[in-house]
């Protein structure tokens, strides 16, 4: 039986339009086309260290692009991973080590190889900073917030040390206009009852056994703030079992028993040091206010434009331990996935590309972090010949022009080590090049 000559044409517009589709990259049967994808279409970088934080990472996206195969030049080593959350196509990268020069360097990379990333989500694990004031427990989300004189990540390992004193010097850039905006808008969603963050967690757990067994809550008798006087019994990174049980037990009291995670927002201390230590903690606390610990975001702030999410896993005391962090790592993943279903498209096309901003402050800061160098350097009894020639490598790197087709990772990413290498070296007084 023969088709009727309008029916023919609707077929054809039917084609034509699946085939519009698919080139403009947009979800079809069977998934998207790795060839109708380029590291142009993402906007958003997501930035995370340990592998559990990857996992979590992943398995919330709406939509992964494990088909697409992004070039990249051989001198960068990041593991990417590309999906997409509601409107938003991002880009997960994970570096092998943490710390803040690792996440710079690994920023760095990934700004060259999507050019067109305009914004960053820093998502991982870190460790509470409990007080009066706020009833932080295990599990809750941290959120960089500007409070103060403070940009919402201090460095608090970074300055000059004197006989008698510690200066800390330089300071961080804030985060995204659009991104703080998401931000104070989910806070007055939680306050009436219609966040998500409590649903997109259920959603991972339930995906599959291995999530759930994976990142469940552990008992919520696992979760105790021991007194800062009395210091963990036996092994560093082992349980709590023999402190449980020892006649010198202290604990600090808490009210109540929570079911899900609460998010709270402010400053978040950045250093390259694990702290176990409730000294240290509480002096941190006292200084800045902050509210958890972690070890990657002030190598970014300046750098790479970004909010930090920590879900916390540890109050950094003695009692220290790994056996919170997948649901930690869980609770911050899936409010970076709340946050960005919040985020609208347009907004983010509308901030200046990250790799810009990179290429402009690694310019600015190295042309004055070397003069600083310089004239330090003077003032000090002998050289070292290696010093010479990497001061005088990066001088030629923060002259390179950066033109759009010309750039080169290597110089972008020797910006970022310069910068924090040699001024590290400055502040330190350690002429010795590692």
């Amino acid at each position: 039986m023969s088709r009727r000559p309008h029916e023919h044409e609707q077929e054809l517009k039917y084609s034509t339009k699946v085939s519009r589709v698919i080139d403009e990259g947009e979800k079809v049967s069977g998934g998207l086309r790795a060839q109708a994808l380029s590291n142009d279409d993402f906007t958003v970088g997501w930035i995370c260290a340990l592998e559990i934080e990857e996992l979590a990472a992943v398995e919330l996206l709406d939509e992964e692009f494990d088909n697409f195969s992004p070039s990249m030049d051989k001198s960068d080593w990041n593991k990417y991973r590309c999906g997409r959350i509601g409107e938003h196509k991002l880009v997960i990268a994970s570096h092998p080590e943490a710390g803040t020069i690792q996440a710079a360097q690994c920023a760095a990379h990934m700004c060259h190889t999507f050019s067109q990333i305009r914004i960053g989500l820093m998502v991982g694990i870190g460790g509470g900073i409990p007080s009066e004031g706020c009833d932080i427990r295990l599990g809750d989300v941290v959120v960089s917030k500007p409070t103060g004189v403070y940009p919402g990540v201090v460095q608090y390992d970074f300055g000059k040390q004197y006989e008698d004193s510690f200066l800390r010097i330089g300071s961080l850039n804030r985060p995204p206009t659009c991104l703080l905006a998401a931000a104070k808008s989910l806070v007055i969603e939680h306050m009436r009852g219609k966040g998500k963050l409590a649903k997109i967690l259920d959603q991972l757990l339930n995906k599959n056994d291995i999530m759930k067994q994976k990142f469940s809550i552990p008992e919520p008798g696992t979760d105790t703030l021991y007194a800062d006087a009395f210091s963990h019994v036996g092994s560093h990174g082992t349980d709590c079992t023999q402190c449980e049980i020892s006649p010198t037990k202290r604990i600090a009291q808490r009210k109540g028993k929570r079911q899900y995670p609460i998010v709270h927002r402010g400053i978040i201390a950045s250093g390259n040091k694990v702290i176990k230590d409730t000294g240290t903690r509480e002096r941190i606390r006292r200084e800045f206010d902050a509210l958890c610990f972690e070890m990657e975001a002030a190598g970014l702030m300046n750098e790479f434009p970004c909010i930090v999410i920590r879900g916390i896993s540890d109050y950094a005391d003695s009692h220290k331990n790994d056996y919170w962090q997948p649901y930690a790592a869980a609770t911050a993943a899936a409010y970076a996935k709340e946050l960005l279903l919040t985020l609208n498209a347009q907004k983010v096309a509308e901030e200046p590309r990250a790799r810009d901003l990179l290429n402009k402050m690694n310019e600015t800061k190295t042309n004055s972090g070397l003069q600083e160098l310089i004239e330090d350097r003077q003032h000090s009894q002998g050289t070292i010949s290696s010093l010479d020639v990497l001061l005088e490598q990066a001088h030629g790197c923060s002259s390179q022009e950066h033109s759009e087709n010309g750039s080169n990772p290597q110089t972008e990413l020797f910006t970022v080590q310069a910068c924090l290498e040699l001024e590290r070296l400055c502040l330190h007084r350690l002429w010795l090049i590692v």
